[in-house]
């Protein structure tokens, strides 16, 4: 009995706790929403910033309201991180994308993509019409048609029902597993993404990864590069025109951190 009392407390604690951390980060994040409508962009900077070194880095919303926040602090740099941060997070966020591409463009001119082949291109672009979190609740749902068809089938005496539970059972399991390589995919891009937005100005483009190397160009700040090799303190980047070099660690933001001020 006495175990199960201290079960129930802890059950108990842990979800006032819960409670009153996700209460304290509603705060937070509404008092940042205020401090931006009032146009003090520089406060409500902090505030964004502050709910993601406290471990709300889950939500969409805090990135992209992040990255208006630079951007009227006219950090252009930092807004395209955060924008391609919540895109992340949320392939199918269309205000996200756009300002992205009003950034790209107004801002810093056409900011490099690596460009993809067909067939990853197309596995974007289906993965970017939902949310991460919304690829997760359809394996959830599916497995359990799945899981039910697959139960009334064996339970069935009826030859045209068993044909159509099956029927249903194979179309639910092929749902299932490409929307459970479409969570797999986004998740890996959160946790594992192998881009990086430059952030310092002027970034110099080295040879090889030594101070001594020659300046093969310089990057502009906000340029989406993607990242080949690590060698710290250096990173091998290519660059829009198809050349490869060696930019500093300082120099970019990797968009698998988790706050622009870090």
């Amino acid at each position: 009995m006495k175990k199960t009392r201290y079960l129930i407390l802890f059950f108990i604690f842990q979800c006032c706790f819960i409670c009153a951390y996700t209460q304290n980060a509603n705060d937070i994040f509404v008092d940042a929403n205020k401090l931006y409508n009032e146009k003090k962009y520089d406060d409500a900077i902090k505030k964004y910033n502050e709910l993601l070194k406290n471990g709300y880095t889950n939500s969409p919303e805090v990135y992209y309201n992040l990255g208006n926040a630079y951007f009227r602090a006219n950090n252009a740099s930092n807004a395209i991180w955060c924008y391609e941060k919540c895109l992340l997070l949320d392939a199918s966020h269309k205000d996200a994308r756009i300002n992205l591409e009003f950034v790209n463009k107004t801002a810093l001119g056409v900011g490099y993509i690596v460009p993809d082949n067909f067939f990853k291109s197309t596995w974007k672009s289906i993965y970017s019409l939902f949310s991460w979190k919304s690829w997760t609740y359809a394996v959830l749902v599916l497995i359990i048609l799945f899981l039910t068809s697959a139960f009334l089938f064996f339970f069935s005496v009826s030859n045209i029902n068993r044909k159509l539970l099956f029927s249903a059972s194979v179309v639910f399991l092929v749902l299932f597993l490409f929307a459970l390589s479409q969570g797999i995919y986004g998740k890996y891009n959160i946790n594992h993404s192998n881009f990086a937005i430059v952030v310092n100005e002027p970034a110099q483009l080295k040879s090889a990864p030594d101070s001594s190397g020659n300046v093969l160009s310089m990057i502009q700040p906000g340029f989406k590069l993607k990242i080949s090799e690590y060698k710290s303190p250096w990173i091998k980047i290519l660059t829009p025109d198809g050349t490869q070099g060696w930019l500093l660690e300082t120099d970019v933001l990797r968009l698998n951190e988790i706050s622009p001020e870090e």
